[in-house]
């Protein structure tokens, strides 16, 4: 991923509120890993981006995984 594309994906964060996406990150001894990562922008105390990594060695989840998770409201 180049400069631009990271932009473009922080900008498509702050503009829809959440994107989750699989990376591959690199170790110190040189082997690649997969990554996934769920990012959240939170519009409180002048704006917060908060990520949550998570190893994955496994298949890529699919495009189409309904992601949201319904809450009671008491």
């Amino acid at each position: 991923m180049n400069t631009r594309s990271y932009t473009e994906r922080i900008q498509r964060i702050l503009f829809i509120g959440s994107e989750r996406f699989q990376t591959n990150y690199c170790r110190r001894d040189g082997s690649v890993f997969t990554v996934d990562i769920s990012a959240s922008y939170i519009d409180s105390g002048g704006g917060r981006l908060v990520c949550f990594c998570l190893e994955n060695n496994g298949p890529p989840f699919p495009e189409d995984i309904n992601l949201e998770i319904p809450i009671p409201l008491a």
